[in-house]
């Protein structure tokens, strides 16, 4: 079903996916519905899976919706695609729903126009998801292609990637691991970032002291 952009609670829809990968195939998309989201490329490729005989794959989008004229374009393209029982826009998910939906979907879809390096792709990998993203160049040093994630030329090539994991579900678990591994090795964590900024607060404090 399409959901309206009025939908904010989306615990309904949420815990229909609280169920393992095996018994409920889907894709996952967050962030805002805007043109530069290029959540259409989600939509293709799930179009793309679908005729290739993957036709039990969903595909669920939660964000703010920050462009009406894209989000009923974009609804348009899944009415016209044939995927209204197979597509959802969820609403807004809070941390916790995120959480719990980044690890486990299928694979988590990021086709942004300009940059994929974002806060939700640093999550998706430390949550221990397979992202599934443009290789564009935006992710180089940190998603390497078939190890810590699945870096595609465009939504055709993203389609046969996840058609081989489905194939091949022991892959998930391999890059979902190496994924989590990635991003300890390339971010600080919470913690150590606001231990940084207390040390330097403190530093701060002792100078003008001594000043």
């Amino acid at each position: 079903m399409i959901s309206n952009c009025g939908v904010t609670e989306p615990s309904s829809i949420f815990l229909r996916y609280q169920v393992h990968i095996s018994v409920n195939l889907w894709l996952f998309c967050p962030g805002r519905i805007a043109p530069k989201k290029q959540q259409h490329l989600c939509v293709e490729l799930l179009h793309k899976l679908h005729a290739s005989g993957h036709t039990n794959v969903r595909l669920v989008m939660a964000g703010h919706v920050t462009d009406q004229a894209y989000f009923t374009q974009l609804m348009k393209q899944v009415k016209e695609l044939g995927l209204e029982s197979s597509c959802e826009y969820a609403g807004i998910f809070d941390k916790q729903q995120m959480t719990h939906a980044l690890s486990h979907s299928l694979a988590v879809l990021s086709f942004q126009r300009v940059s994929n390096l974002s806060n939700i792709c640093i999550e998706t990998l430390a949550a221990g998801a397979v992202l599934v993203a443009p290789d564009d160049g935006s992710l180089n040093g940190i998603v390497e292609d078939n190890v810590s994630g699945i870096l595609v030329r465009d939504s055709a090539e993203g389609a046969d990637r996840i058609a081989k994991l489905i194939e091949h579900p022991s892959q998930i678990k391999r890059l979902g691991s190496e994924a989590s591994q990635a991003v300890k090795r390339n971010f600080r964590s919470w913690d150590e970032r606001v231990q940084d900024e207390m040390m330097l607060i403190e530093s701060s404090s002792s100078r003008s002291q001594a000043a």
